[in-house]
């Protein structure tokens, strides 16, 4: 266990409207600073900017949230504060939170890939202003000319108390492959097209799609998690699948609840898995023959899952990388080896 510190979490954490999406980063990352050993006290930032004022509007109510961070900041003291996205932050109020506590080291979290909708502006913003960033895919190309922030990939999280599903288990699972996503509308998004091809060929077997990308309705909550639990197969298909270590946590969460999981290619996991625990693909020709193959070759699929299940927990939990970020951001020496660093 580590030396205990202050944690101010503060971003899109649970929340009055958070409920459907207890699973996501956030809550897994609070998990594993609490089983480290550490106190974190997690504020909402956009809940706040809403009941900041009268209309219940986020935009009106954005101006009030460096002024609510500042006065956390004076009551609590942390020793170590996480910016989990938080981009109605602002970089002077950062530099207020250092005038009041001038030994406070400060982290921002980012975990969607640079390529995508403005989201290496939101990053560089904070680059010079913050000691740590930490991002889901490779910080390749990044850098701070003034040397103060260090860049960092992180891998998404698996939890055991969330991710309590053991899908190799399941002989006879209701769905032989899931997927779960949203449509983008201002991006460009091949998955629609790669997944009605899916639907198109692979219409005798079970799919589980859900979500505005395959025009159903989405999943959410607890009914998201049971359906993963009764699923042989899950396809981790981004919306950008071009920038190297990006994958949506959707990833994590196949891995995590057992499924046998098909990764793209040459994206950098090939790291941290082999064949021997996850399904690789290229493209839509030797995803479907092998997603038509597995799904008869049962044993060899749950084989492969449990693998993969066992890899992920051995890697990905969210304990060990909550203890990473915490020795990173405050200079501590690493106390384990941690696979990811220097990817």
């Amino acid at each position: 266990m580590q030396s205990p510190i202050k944690i101010l979490y503060f971003g899109n954490i649970q929340g009055l409207f958070g409920h459907q999406k207890f699973y996501l980063i956030p809550p897994r990352l609070v998990n594993g600073f609490t089983r480290c050993g550490h106190m974190v006290y997690a504020l909402n930032d956009r809940d706040f900017a809403r009941y900041a004022n009268p209309f219940r509007s986020r935009a009106f109510g954005a101006r009030k949230v460096d002024g609510k961070l500042l006065a956390v900041c004076r009551d609590y003291r942390p020793d170590l504060i996480v910016l989990s996205n938080c981009e109605m932050v602002t970089n002077e109020a950062v530099q207020a939170v250092r005038a009041i506590l001038p030994g406070v080291r400060i982290a921002y979290r980012n975990v969607d890939s640079l390529n995508m909708g403005g989201n290496r502006k939101r990053v560089e913003r904070r680059l010079g202003v913050v000691d740590t960033i930490f991002l889901t895919s490779s910080v390749a190309g990044l850098q701070d000319p003034s040397g103060r922030t260090k860049l960092a990939f992180m891998p998404n999280p698996v939890d055991r108390s969330l991710d309590r599903g053991r899908a190799f288990e399941t002989t006879n699972p209701r769905y032989d492959l899931f997927f779960a996503g949203q449509a983008i509308r201002d991006q460009v998004d091949r998955r629609p097209a790669t997944l009605a091809r899916l639907q198109g060929e692979l219409g005798d077997l079970k799919l589980g799609f859900f979500g505005s990308v395959v025009g159903k309705p989405s999943l959410f909550g607890q009914s998201y998690l049971d359906a993963l639990a009764d699923s042989a197969m899950g396809l981790s298909l981004d919306r950008e699948d071009e920038h190297p270590l990006y994958a949506s946590d959707r990833m994590s969460h196949y891995l995590g609840n057992g499924l046998l999981t098909f990764v793209k290619r040459g994206k950098g996991f090939e790291r941290f898995f082999t064949e021997q625990e996850v399904a690789w693909f290229d493209g839509a020709d030797d995803l479907i023959e092998t997603v038509r193959r597995l799904a008869v070759e049962s044993h060899e699929r749950r084989r492969i899952a449990e693998a993969g299940w066992r890899r992920a927990h051995e890697l990905f939990d969210c304990t060990r990388i909550a203890a990473w970020m915490v020795e990173l951001s405050l200079d501590r020496p690493f106390s384990q080896q941690y696979p990811w660093v220097d990817t």
